[in-house]
């Protein structure tokens, strides 16, 4: 198992947070024709947390992931669903971007949920390597 580098999950990130983005475009210009534009902060916290979860529970990758040839491995713990949820919620630490800056490439939403983000095995295609 090949953990991804620190330029990996960089790319990760900036296409999810374009795709994240354009999600976001689209639900506001719904919501600004058919209700309160309030709501569209509250939206953009539920899609971004819809969008990771949902992505990395039901196929282990979000889009960045697919592109780059990577995806979230879970280092102990039989609960992916909780493992998930938990890796998600801890994306809003706000020491979680400096860690990538001073740590090994692994930010604490990885670490305190026990999931690494690995290469693909490019031989069987398996998202979910054990």
């Amino acid at each position: 198992m090949q953990i991804a580098d620190k330029n990996l999950r960089l790319i990760n990130f900036i296409i999810d947070i374009v795709v994240i983005m354009a999600i976001n475009m689209v639900f506001n210009i719904i919501i600004s024709l058919l209700c309160d534009k309030d709501i569209v902060i509250i939206a953009l916290l539920f899609i971004f947390i819809g969008y990771y979860y949902l992505m990395e529970v039901l196929t282990g990758k979000t889009i960045g992931k697919i592109v780059t040839g990577t995806h979230v491995h879970i280092l102990k713990g039989k609960n992916r669903w909780f493992w998930l949820l938990m890796r998600t919620l801890l994306r809003f630490n706000p020491l979680d971007t400096a860690s990538y800056l001073c740590g090994t490439g692994s930010g604490t939403h990885d670490v305190m949920a026990n999931t690494v983000v690995c290469v693909d095995d490019k031989r069987n295609g398996k998202c979910w390597s054990k």
